[in-house]
């Protein structure tokens, strides 16, 4: 990620990028796209579009931190979480974007590598914590691993997104529900009527 700092005016430039972006990578694939065709659906130059992003990945990784701050950062409860996957269902190209982006940072040398290494701990870190305060206040089971249940709850959540990708045909928001429950998470409320 770029730590070029921004003129007000810049930034504003830098977010309606960040905005259109995703319908771009929608309409063009990620692999499909190139900086400059991107740029053209931008209505700019791929020199203005590389004073903002380097690489593509650059961008990427900007759009997936611009999404995550827009819906309240990634400071997750459980709730929270499963509320998200629910938004995203709205989103596919975000979703596919994202999985992309995990898929494809797998490689040392990625330069988003360590932004979505980064992602998961944060992801990971407020779940736990979430799970701890609940067992604290009684509400969840205190022989549940905090750690270990938020880690296996976020793998459910990015599987059952790539899953869904391929074919639409099931509610993810009820099977990570379930998934949770499985945990000994004990959700319910209106996001079992899913």
């Amino acid at each position: 990620m770029s730590d070029r700092a921004y003129y007000p005016k810049g930034e504003a430039r830098r977010a309606e990028i960040l905005d259109k972006t995703l319908d771009a990578f929608s309409t063009l694939g990620y692999h499909g796209s190139s900086l400059r065709e991107i740029a053209r659906e931008l209505d700019m130059t791929s020199g203005h579009l590389h004073y903002y992003f380097a690489t593509k990945e650059e961008l990427l990784a900007a759009v997936i931190e611009a999404w995550d701050v827009r819906n309240g950062g990634r400071d997750y409860s459980i709730d929270k979480l499963i509320s998200s996957v629910e938004r995203n269902t709205r989103y596919p190209g975000l979703i596919r974007l994202y999985s992309t982006l995990v898929a494809e940072s797998a490689r040392p040398e990625h330069p988003s590598r360590s932004f979505v290494g980064q992602r998961f701990e944060s992801l990971v870190v407020h779940l736990s914590a979430d799970i701890a305060h609940q067992q604290g206040e009684g509400f969840l089971d205190r022989s549940l691993d905090p750690q270990l249940t938020a880690r296996c709850l976020v793998a459910a959540s990015d599987g059952l997104q790539v899953q869904w990708l391929h074919g639409q045909q099931f509610n993810m928001t009820a099977h990570l529900v379930y998934v949770a429950n499985c945990l000994g998470l004990k959700i319910n409320g209106p996001l079992l009527q899913h």
